[in-house]
């Protein structure tokens, strides 16, 4: 593992590709990761990684987590090099989880595993891929766009997930939803939700929670009725 207690500076133009190491940043501690394609583990402490170039010609791409298919927590902030944008990927089929508030402003991609947001993402596209799970209870600032085959997984037993600027589900995303007498929810409070067009669809996974007798249970997208049962304790 690598732990920085000190605050820590990558060099311009490097590209690490054979790192396979867990990345522990303190609390009160920057890593600061400018112009540098830093490949890590799972992130895990509560300082600030900072990334992004700031020269174009340096070759800057992103900050990817995740390359040795490692799980872990981080609780501190992911945000811009300065004025630079940071871009970061989630790889590996880990779940990392982030529970600080990120400022950074550049892309995410979750290309595998799972990424549970249970704080917020500022104003950051985030593009979720096929197989990849974007999960928590955390909020979002810019447009997330989940791709054919990806699954999104709000909550954290029970919970909800929100978008302020808006939500793309191509056709194929995979919903997976806990219900009960409190559900797992998504709270759009800007921008758009946009589904799938007249020929494509949506895959729903319910999980049974606790349900109080009687008790009444519909899901309603796009206008639709997609599901609707009533469940009985047995």
């Amino acid at each position: 593992m690598l732990c920085c207690f000190a605050s820590a500076l990558g060099h311009g133009n490097d590209t690490w590709t054979a790192n396979q190491a867990a990345l522990r940043v303190a609390t009160g501690v920057t890593f600061n990761a400018a112009d540098s394609n830093v490949r890590v583990d799972a992130l895990t402490g509560g300082g600030t990684i900072t990334s992004g170039a700031s020269q174009s010609n340096l070759g800057y791409q992103n900050f990817t987590f995740g390359v040795a298919n490692g799980s872990g927590t981080f609780a501190g902030v992911l945000a811009n090099n300065g004025a630079h944008a940071g871009a970061f990927v989630k790889t590996g089929t880990g779940a990392q989880t982030l529970t600080g508030a990120s400022t950074y402003t550049g892309s995410t991609t979750v290309s595998a595993g799972s990424l549970i947001v249970d704080g917020s993402l500022a104003n950051t596209a985030v593009s979720v891929s096929a197989g990849a799970t974007l999960g928590g209870s955390g909020t979002f600032g810019g447009l997330v766009t989940f791709a054919s085959g990806a699954q999104l997984a709000p909550g954290s037993s029970p919970g909800t997930m929100t978008y302020q600027n808006g939500l793309t589900l191509l056709s194929g995303t995979i919903l997976n939803f806990e219900l009960g007498t409190t559900g797992d929810l998504i709270l759009l409070t800007g921008g758009t939700l946009t589904g799938p067009d007249g020929t494509g669809g949506l895959t729903l996974h319910f999980q049974r929670g606790r349900f109080r007798r009687g008790h009444l249970h519909a899901v309603r997208l796009f206008g639709q009725w997609r599901h609707h049962e009533q469940f009985r304790p047995r």
